[in-house]
């Protein structure tokens, strides 16, 4: 069985174009040369893939995805590693599949491709897709992947990134796709300021009473509430989130824009065993005019 199942992915990925014949023949001599090294095998494929997503990307010291661009992050391991989910949640079906997430699509390629799932889709009246002119909030930006493809399809993009080191990238990935504003606190459910440690890939806050670690400082949080306000945003279109955990305590103090404005919302639901129930009860007591869509790690909800 477990034989079908790789075939049964393998064929789901060629039909998407997540996979090239070329791809299939590099991961079999891989196969016959270390038939009992997993481990090798998978850093020699890592290493394959980081120089046909990234590397082999890059034209004029500017990594590119039609016109969708980013600065050249090839020498900085630890964003190429992370860079490669990310290509293929955010940037694949706009790069590869002409910007189009029918169920059917997305249905396969959760099937045969072990990451988070895209942050837009449609199906049967639910279009979580981006409009020209939209407001867009991205909480968790990172370097900006989310953002830049926002950008591109005409929207003005608030993007929200604590991370000091994330930052440097993600200013240069506002300046190249432009309709970006950075904005350097975290979203959270009362203005405060919060620990944030920078440790991994998944940088994070933290509880305000947790020990400071040695890459960890002071950043603050707004509410959304209060920052559309203060800023005077006519509007939020689309809200995507992926925190690590904080999605919950972001919408808390999200509450005003979601009964004002209902924008369409993508979420992370794997960080917390109970995310789905949580996020969705927030949601609902919010707008009860939502409705809410669950995916492999993500929630949709719209009006």
């Amino acid at each position: 069985m477990k034989i079908f199942r790789v075939l049964s992915k393998t064929y789901d990925r060629v039909a998407l174009g997540i996979e090239t014949p070329k791809d299939i023949l590099f991961k079999l001599v891989f196969f016959i040369k270390n038939p009992f090294s997993t481990k090798k095998r998978w850093k020699l494929y890592e290493e394959y893939l980081e120089n046909k997503i990234v590397r082999g990307r890059v034209v004029g010291g500017v990594l590119r995805y039609r016109d969708i661009q980013f600065p050249d992050i090839g020498d900085k391991k630890k964003y190429v590693k992370g860079f490669i989910p990310t290509y293929y949640d955010i940037l694949f079906f706009y790069d590869k599949r002409n910007d189009v997430y029918d169920s059917a699509s997305v249905d396969r390629y959760e099937r045969s491709f072990g990451t988070e799932g895209t942050y837009c889709y449609t199906d049967n009246g639910c279009d979580m897709t981006i409009k020209k002119g939209d407001i867009v909030i991205d909480a968790g930006a990172w370097v900006g992947t989310f953002s830049a493809y926002a950008a591109k399809k005409g929207a003005q993009v608030y993007a929200f990134e604590p991370s000091v080191e994330n930052r440097i990238i993600l200013n240069k990935t506002a300046e190249l796709n432009g309709n970006i504003t950075v904005v350097p606190f975290a979203l959270y459910d009362t203005a405060a300021t919060l620990n944030f440690s920078e440790e991994s890939i998944t940088s994070r806050v933290e509880d305000v009473n947790k020990t400071i670690g040695e890459s960890s400082h002071g950043v603050r949080a707004v509410t959304l509430d209060e920052f559309v306000v203060s800023n005077n945003i006519q509007k939020v279109n689309f809200i995507k989130a992926d925190i690590e955990g904080s999605e919950r305590k972001m919408l808390a103090g999200a509450v005003n824009v979601m009964k004002k404005f209902a924008p369409k919302l993508s979420i992370c639901t794997y960080h917390l065993p109970d995310d789905r129930q949580v996020l969705s009860k927030i949601i609902m007591d919010a707008n009860p005019k939502y409705k809410v869509v669950y995916r492999k790690m993500k929630l949709y909800a719209f009006v």
